[in-house]
């Protein structure tokens, strides 16, 4: 009987990546033609790559709050690569965003790759392992989005990283351990604010094995020294200049074109359905591409499905008494974390739902929803599970790469009477202009 492995899914997580590379036009990644426009701003004015201040940056959607790391990254590969020095902004548009999307794709690799390294530490059960790693790998948006020029995949790289060192090394507690999370998470830190919601993950390194392994002060202060060095000074210049951790005014400033909490009837519910279809598949500039209504029908019963599931796993576990494990309370922690900071820019600042800000969560909902329907599948055929997943989102790829041929190529993948999705191609004004 044939049995995928974890080879076989990282080579068609890698394929998919490439493929939604060649298919997707530049500048219509979400937040690509932004990010590009700081990029090319540092380019101009370096002095800016750190701590940007202009009256020219406080413009809707502006980037410049965010912190610097990606940015640098950005200035240093487009300058070393061949890019021209002073060309007009089309062509070094051009040019440069394919030069940050082959880093994200190198980037994408390698984090499938940690991914599966994470999945051994915390799974036990070989199925719901290979599961797991089929659903990071071939989650359409997580796919498409990790092409696209913007520092998400460097955020996830280095967070995974992070996670998956703390992981492997949680018993051999020395002060190398210490240093080496402490840079990995000011990396993090340093490149998106989101990489916050690791936090429970440096509380799990330093209260977990404190009476077991003798952690002694010398360690912690290791620990603090390389996050300020690696990350947190820039949050404390931030403070010294803003008496804040980020620019408050800019950040005001990039949300100022978004739709406010509550501005329409059925909100929450939008909030949520968005959030949902948005998690799974879509594509667009304005995450204005979507699959077809069935095709989320599906996806909607396969996570009814996992739900039921994941219910009666608990109510088995309540009854024989199981203590959860506490790596599974840490990612935990860290998913209550990621849910707070979602309802708190959808229902306080802005309407946002997007899917993709729970991608830093990845690992934890891959093994709840693959664990869910590995519970309610048939006992004989469990072993057959992965390859099923595997069909089902080799399905959802195909109809994404239709809506993306359709929608950009104007030709088709499936059969020509075949409506596999919903959207249209979204021109962003002034995109090629400085």
């Amino acid at each position: 009987m044939f049995k995928i492995s974890w080879k076989i899914i990282l080579i068609l997580g890698i394929l998919l990546r490439v493929i939604y590379f060649l298919l997707v036009p530049q500048g219509q990644s979400p937040d690509e033609a932004f990010i590009l426009k700081r990029v090319w701003a540092n380019q101009n004015n370096p002095s800016t790559l750190i701590y940007p201040d202009s009256k020219n940056f406080y413009y809707p959607n502006n980037e410049y709050y965010y912190p610097p790391l990606y940015f640098v990254s950005a200035y240093v590969l487009t300058r070393i690569l061949p890019v021209s020095q002073n060309p007009d902004y089309y062509s070094w548009f051009l040019k440069s965003v394919f030069i940050l999307r082959t880093f994200s794709l190198f980037l994408s690799a390698i984090t499938l790759f940690v991914f599966w390294k994470i999945l051994n530490e915390v799974v036990s059960s070989q199925t719901v392992k290979l599961g797991s790693f089929v659903f990071i790998s071939m989650l359409p948006s997580l796919a498409t989005f990790s092409i696209s020029a913007n520092h998400n995949n460097l955020v996830f790289f280095l967070t995974s990283m992070f996670v998956y060192y703390l992981l492997s090394h949680r018993k051999r507690v020395n002060i190398r351990l210490f240093v080496i999370s402490g840079g990995l998470f000011g990396l993090a830190l340093l490149t998106k604010f989101d990489s916050i919601i690791f936090l429970p993950f440096v509380g799990y390194l330093f209260f977990a094995g404190k009476k077991k392994y003798n952690i002694n002060w010398r360690l912690y202060l290791a620990f603090v020294v390389s996050f300020i060095a690696c990350g947190g000074w820039w949050f404390i210049g931030e403070l010294v200049k803003y008496g804040w951790y980020y620019n408050r005014e800019m950040f005001a400033s990039a949300l100022s074109d978004y739709v406010s909490p509550f501005a329409f009837l059925g909100y929450s519910s939008v909030v949520i359905l968005n959030a949902f279809k948005t998690f799974f598949a879509t594509g667009g500039v304005f995450n204005n591409i979507f699959l077809s209504t069935k095709d989320y029908l599906l996806l909607f019963i396969l996570t009814t499905v996992s739900f039921v599931g994941c219910v009666k796993l608990s109510i088995v576990s309540i009854r024989n008494e199981k203590k959860i494990h506490s790596i599974y309370l840490v990612f935990l922690s860290s998913f209550i974390l990621n849910l707070f900071m979602f309802c708190y820019i959808n229902f306080y600042l802005v309407f946002q739902p997007q899917g993709r800000y729970f991608f830093s969560s990845i690992v934890l909902l891959s093994v709840v929803w693959i664990g869910g329907i590995y519970s309610v599948f048939p006992t004989r055929l469990r072993n057959l599970m992965p390859l099923a997943i595997v069909s089902v989102f080799t399905y959802l790829n195909i109809m994404n790469f239709d809506c993306y041929a359709r929608t950009y190529h104007k030709f088709n993948i499936v059969a020509t009477n075949s409506v596999s999705c919903g959207g249209s191609y979204v021109p962003v004004t002034g995109i090629y202009s400085d």
